[in-house]
């Protein structure tokens, strides 16, 4: 009997999943690893697959800023904590300074800051 072999992440096999509304996050990295190998435009995977186009442009936006804000490992080897110590301030609270545009009115004096 012949083994069946199924790739996930390609752009002729993956097909949006069915049985749930919400994607996971491996279900949006699989369309994305599609959508790039696909190479063509992010409508014409959509059109073909299945997703709305705009799903399909949200979860790469998503993946793809992930993907920049993730450390290295060589910038993980590198944090460290920094120790602080918290202190009561020693005085009263400033005023808050509030910014208005011109023309609006002064805020009134019996709004005060909610603390």
């Amino acid at each position: 009997m012949a083994e069946s072999v199924i790739r996930i992440g390609t752009s002729n096999t993956w097909s949006p999943p069915r049985d749930r509304v919400w994607w996971t996050r491996e279900d949006g990295r699989a369309m994305v690893a599609a959508v790039r190998e696909a190479g063509g435009s992010l409508g014409a995977f959509a059109r073909k697959h299945g997703p709305r186009e705009e799903r399909v442009r949200r979860w790469v936006r998503r993946v793809e800023r992930r993907q920049a804000t993730a450390l290295t490992p060589a910038a993980r080897s590198t944090l460290t904590f920094v120790p602080v110590r918290l202190v009561e301030q020693a005085g009263p609270e400033p005023a808050p300074r509030l910014r208005r545009e011109p023309g609006w009115p002064a805020p009134a004096a019996a709004i005060a800051p909610v603390k």
